[in-house]
């Protein structure tokens, strides 16, 4: 029977493939796709059986190449808690509560305990791209927490990123293994490059 795998980029160990973080390393495998475990060598020791090949070095490239490739290519994740649920945020979307009259891309669902207190309209995911001295893209992703009152609301439920609350309408930059924090509601960011 075959068995299938993800492999992680950052560290080459293999995972089921059922897992969305790497046990060895802690990056997120969640855009990783599904393999099947590459049959063991004959001769190969087994302390190497779960590493592959490390992957060819790219070829080099134009900035612009670079530059359109980072844009193409840069995910951001959020993982929720419990049910291991993953969204994929775009650049402008909304994070908010999961409810027929909200319009956010990415919802909050219901089930997931302390969800009542995060708005419909909780904040809202950017990305900006620069580049470097040397000509290298650089991607960041920030959370804007969204003040309640152009919702008509007199109260806006916080916003935390790694412990530290953000006030509304105040753009945070975000990195790969941070916890945004909607009313309580813990997410971890995964940012795929």
């Amino acid at each position: 029977m075959t068995e299938y795998v993800r492999v992680c980029p950052k560290c080459a160990e293999f995972e089921p493939e059922y897992e969305v973080t790497c046990s060895h390393c802690g990056h997120f495998l969640g855009a990783e796709a599904v393999v099947p475990r590459p049959a063991k060598a004959p001769d190969q020791p087994a302390a190497q059986e779960s590493k592959p090949a490390p992957p060819p070095e790219p070829a080099s490239q134009t900035s612009e190449q670079v530059s359109g490739q980072a844009k193409a290519t840069a995910v951001l994740y959020l993982e929720l808690p419990n049910n291991g649920e993953v969204l994929a945020a775009n650049s402008g979307d909304i994070i908010g509560q999961s409810h027929e009259s909200s319009t956010a891309q990415l919802q909050i669902p219901t089930e997931i305990p302390g969800s009542q207190f995060v708005h419909r309209y909780h904040c809202r995911v950017e990305q900006s791209q620069s580049l470097n001295e040397q000509g290298n893209s650089s991607i960041s992703w920030w959370i804007t927490p969204l003040s309640q009152a152009s919702q008509g609301s007199e109260f806006t439920n916080p916003t935390s990123i790694n412990q530290q609350k953000v006030n509304p309408d105040k753009k945070v930059m975000v990195k790969d293994g941070d916890i945004i924090s909607l009313s309580g509601i813990q997410l971890k960011v995964c940012i795929i490059e």
